[in-house]
C-alpha cells in the first residue's frame, strides 16, 4: 500500500464484518495477550484484519512513528494493537487484579482491557498517521508511476530500432 490513506479504505471495508468484535489485551504479571473477540466474527474478516494489522505495524516501525515502548514487540501486529490502545478512544480500561501463589503471596498486578469498533478505530489511527508521519514512496516508484508505461514502450522501441539496424548492416 502506497500511503496510510490506502491503509484507512481497507479498515473502513472491513468494518461492517467486524462491527461486533473487539480486540481484548491482558497484561502484567503474566506477560501480555492480545485476542479478537465479539459476537461469532467471520473468520476470514478477523484473518484480513489481522494481516491489515501486521502491515501496518511494520509501517510504524519503518517510519518510527511511535515510542519505542509500542515498538519495542517482535510482531509487528502486537505493534499496531499497541498503538491502538495507547491512541483510540475506543480503549476501555478493564478490571485488574493482584496475582498470588498457592500460600497467598502477591506476587504482581495483571490489568486488562477491550478496544470496541476496532475497524473503525484503525482507520482514524491511520488518518492520524498520514497527517503526522506519512509514508514516503520512493524515487524509483514515484519515476516508474509517472513515467512506468512510457519507459517500458522506449526500451521495446530501442530494442526494435537495435534488431532493425543490425539487420540492415
Amino acid at each position: 500500500m502506497k500511503t496510510w490513506l490506502d491503509f484507512e479504505s481497507r479498515f473502513r471495508e472491513l468494518s461492517p464484518a467486524l462491527q461486533q468484535a473487539r480486540i481484548d489485551n491482558q497484561t502484567g504479571a503474566v506477560g501480555e495477550y492480545w485476542r479478537i473477540a465479539g459476537i461469532s466474527p467471520n473468520k476470514e474478516a478477523v484473518r484480513q484484519f489481522e494481516l491489515l494489522c501486521n502491515l501496518s505495524g511494520q509501517q510504524i516501525t519503518e517510519l518510527h512513528a511511535c515510542s519505542a515502548e509500542i515498538l519495542n514487540h517482535e510482531d509487528p501486529k502486537i505493534r499496531w494493537y499497541r498503538l491502538l490502545k495507547n491512541t483510540s478512544a475506543s480503549y476501555e480500561r478493564g478490571i485488574s487484579g493482584y496475582q498470588s501463589d498457592e500460600e497467598g503471596n502477591s506476587l504482581e498486578w495483571i490489568h486488562g482491557g477491550t478496544i470496541s469498533n476496532i475497524c473503525e478505530s484503525s482507520a482514524n489511527l491511520c488518518l492520524q498517521l498520514h497527517s503526522t508521519h506519512p509514508i514516503k514512496q520512493k524515487w524509483h516508484e514515484i519515476v516508474y508511476q509517472d513515467y512506468g508505461k512510457q519507459i517500458v514502450i522506449g526500451i521495446i522501441l530501442l530494442l526494435i530500432g537495435g534488431v532493425i539496424g543490425a539487420w540492415f548492416k
